[in-house]
């Protein structure tokens, strides 16, 4: 019975030194990296909510598609290895120190511009700048809003914000005037607050007309 009592008591205070070195403060600085990189992705849109595609195809009400932005240089494991070099207990636990990694970027993006590579209809011609032709739908460091914005304002909304365990933006983009053509393709130009050019092109979308 001693033996065991003594055993009880060396597991007892062996954990509970893992439950305090466990109990910590979280680190709110945050971790500085850099847009280098612009994606430009599909969106499905005929359901409630527009989701990723990999099809070319779309309605001709319904052209949409997500840019996101994001530092290319592979900061994206930093907050799994940090959280995995704190001490204390390896799976969820009450007390255990589980701190999402704060990322803010060197610069914001300040504005963007949308072109036409196609003809949408007789009074949108090829090379034509159809930025105010899309609303936007901003993301929450992952979450998508459910209101449509203008692109402008959408884009300001990421100045000085603060992004957890990845720091990627993304605004989805609908186009509002349905086009007449029987293809269409876009280029996407995000100016940075330090004067950089980020660019990119959607894929050539086939346009299913009725």
């Amino acid at each position: 019975m001693r033996t065991f009592r003594k055993l009880l008591t060396v597991i007892i205070l062996f954990n509970a030194a893992r439950i305090f070195t466990s109990c910590c403060e979280c680190d709110e600085t945050p971790v500085r990296f850099t847009f280098r990189s612009i994606d430009v992705r599909n969106l499905d849109n005929k359901g409630e909510w527009a989701i990723v595609t990999a099809s070319n195809n779309m309605a001709p009400e319904a052209v949409a598609f997500e840019v996101s932005l994001f530092d290319s240089t592979g900061y994206f494991g930093y907050a799994a290895l940090q959280k995995a070099l704190l001490p204390g207990f390896s799976k969820a636990m009450a007390f255990r120190c589980d701190c999402s990694i704060p990322f803010q970027a060197t610069s914001y993006p300040e504005s963007i511009v949308i072109k036409t590579f196609f003809a949408i209809n007789d009074t949108i011609q090829a090379g034509a700048d159809v930025t105010g032709c899309f609303v936007a739908r901003s993301s929450g460091n992952g979450t998508i809003s459910g209101l449509y914005q203008s692109v402008e304002s959408v884009f300001s909304l990421a100045r000085d914000k603060i992004y957890y365990d990845s720091g990627v933006e993304t605004v989805q983009l609908f186009l509002m005037p349905e086009i007449k053509t029987d293809k269409a393709k876009f280029e996407i130009s995000v100016r940075l607050s330090d004067g950089r050019i980020l660019s990119g092109n959607t894929q050539t979308i086939n346009i299913r007309q009725q």
